[in-house]
């Protein structure tokens, strides 16, 4: 990438994501996950106008989920992550502000989750988590 580079630690997951802004103005993310290994890279396209570009989940020191979109306006951003558990009720689920990075969004929760649904300039938008494994976070 070239250009203004920010790259941030996730605290909970472990994940690292890169933002930096293209001289062509364009801004990209790219996320990696605990142990250094691509996940996904994003671009502030306009072709795709979801708010939600993917999520993710997986286990170091407890298990975690990732969601990572585009803000394209002034309202705020919620994402809710939610998942099974059995001893409680039959769903539940954790709702977070986002955390901007540029025009990207970034939000993880500690927990076990297979879902994410984001709420953003009256669109509601969900997806499945994606694993990506057993990782130990170092």
């Amino acid at each position: 990438m070239d250009g203004l580079k920010t790259t941030q630690v996730l605290p909970i997951s472990g994940c690292i994501a890169g933002f930096a802004h293209q001289s062509d103005g364009r801004s990209v993310l790219e996320l990696f996950g605990p142990q250094g290994q691509p996940l996904a890279v994003f671009s502030n396209s306009l072709l795709d106008s979801s708010a939600l570009r993917g999520g993710w989940r997986g286990f170091g020191v407890g298990p975690w989920a990732v969601a990572i979109g585009v803000q394209r306006g002034p309202d705020p951003t919620s994402v809710r992550f939610y998942g099974r558990k059995r001893l409680v009720r039959p769903t539940f689920r954790v709702v977070l502000p986002a955390v901007a990075l540029g025009d990207f969004w970034v939000a993880e929760a500690a927990g076990t989750f297979s879902g994410v649904e984001v709420v953003a300039y009256g669109r509601r938008t969900g997806t499945r988590l994606t694993p990506i494994g057993r990782l130990i976070r170092s």
